[in-house]
């Protein structure tokens, strides 16, 4: 039987949070893809990316946060590319990378000093606009006027399923043990 460490702990929490997000990016990917497009679906699975990253973060720290951001990133990659061009996968990985990246700062930087629920809303929030942002925009160019009008149509399906996913975290960070939901409490921010 392996001993029980903090090291070993933090390990164990980091495959857990990158394993759930990975499983979340697949369904989000398959759920986007044109064989089984399902917006509701794929707003669903990619805002709980964002709970799954935020999680990591408050338990593990931004570093553990932008561990598992580059994992999905390159897993995404991977299955875009099997579903798309490699333009449209170097758009999709590049903006949900970014968006990602900062979902995990602004989290960090908020995640001490307020209420339970404005890190994960602000940063998620701030993430989704800047993906559909660099996603549409970046895919026309931003000269074709439509684009803003279908970022627009994106985020109101995406804001909701969001909102929804800050509810899911309340209810697990209500429900893990003491020590891993006042992890954040002891940590300073992260580089």
């Amino acid at each position: 039987m392996m001993n029980r460490t903090p090291q070993s702990e933090r390990l164990a929490g980091w495959a857990a949070m990158a394993t759930v997000g990975l499983f979340v990016l697949i369904a989000d990917t398959l759920y986007t893809s044109d064989e089984f497009e399902d917006p509701i679906y794929g707003n669903l699975a990619y805002a709980a990316m964002f709970m799954v990253v935020d999680l990591t973060n408050r338990i593990l720290g931004a570093p553990a946060a932008r561990r598992v951001v580059y994992a999905a990133a390159i897993t995404q990659g991977l299955l875009f590319f099997e579903y798309g061009d490699f333009h449209m996968t170097l758009i999709g990985v590049s903006a949900v990378l970014w968006g990602q990246l900062l979902n995990v700062w602004v989290f960090d930087r908020l995640r001490r000093r307020s209420r339970w629920w404005l890190p994960p809303l602000a940063s998620s929030v701030a993430a989704v606009i800047l993906d559909g942002f660099l996603y549409f925009g970046v895919e026309s160019g931003l000269t074709d006027p439509i684009w803003f009008t279908t970022l627009l149509e994106d985020l109101s399906g995406l804001l909701p399923c969001v909102v929804a996913m800050v509810g899911a975290y309340w209810l697990i960070l209500k429900r893990l043990p003491a020590p891993w939901r006042d992890a954040a409490a002891t940590a300073g921010p992260a580089a």
